[in-house]
Parts: C-alpha cells; sequence; structure tokens
C-alpha cells in the first residue's frame, strides 16, 4: 500500500508493484517530473520483462532494446507465467532473434 507523507520530496516507494501504480498515474495524467522520477526508480529494480511490458503500455521506449537483448543473451529459458505476461508477439519476436533467424524482427515498433 502506497504511503503518502507531509515532507515533499519524501517517497516510501521501493518495488515494482508500489512504483507502478504511481507510474500508471503520471502517464494519465501526464506528471512528466513524478514519471522520471518512477522511472529512473524502476530502472533500478525491474527485470528486464518488467521492463518491456511497462515500456510498451507507458511509452518507455529507452527501456526497450536493452530489455529485448538482456532476453536474448541469458541462458535461462523464458518461464511460461514471465511469457504469458509479455504476450505472443514479443515471444514470438524474442524467439526469433534468439534463434538467429530473424535478425529483422528486433526492429522496435513504437
Amino acid at each position: 500500500m502506497l504511503q503518502f507523507t507531509r515532507g515533499c520530496g519524501v517517497f516510501t516507494a521501493t518495488t515494482i508493484d508500489e512504483w507502478t501504480p504511481i507510474l500508471a498515474l503520471t502517464f494519465k495524467w501526464n506528471f512528466q517530473s513524478i514519471k522520471t522520477l518512477a522511472v529512473n526508480h524502476l530502472s533500478t529494480i525491474a527485470t528486464a520483462v518488467d521492463k518491456i511490458v511497462l515500456g510498451r503500455q507507458y511509452n518507455i521506449f529507452e527501456w526497450l532494446e536493452n530489455a529485448y537483448t538482456t532476453l536474448c543473451w541469458r541462458d535461462e529459458a523464458l518461464m511460461i507465467e514471465k511469457g504469458m505476461l509479455l504476450g505472443v508477439k514479443d515471444v514470438i519476436m524474442i524467439m526469433a532473434v534468439c534463434q538467429g533467424k530473424n535478425r529483422s524482427a528486433f526492429i522496435l515498433d513504437q
């Protein structure tokens, strides 16, 4: 649960689950400075899958290429639950790049 304090610039959000609703509100209401704050904090704690899902949902395109690359170069397979979060299009694109059969699949459509 989010907690608000009286101090300006003081926040208690520390997890992805706490920062995501903040990001959602900044996107909805176009609060650019708070969006920047949320993006900066999420950048350090979000996984590659989180960055793809949130990046696509909230137009944080600067996260996408690195997140896709991270998923393509890791040794472990993508778990079913993470693949379901990403969706079919992203999973197919990641697999095509990982298998080296379609390098052009890595073109990001914004």
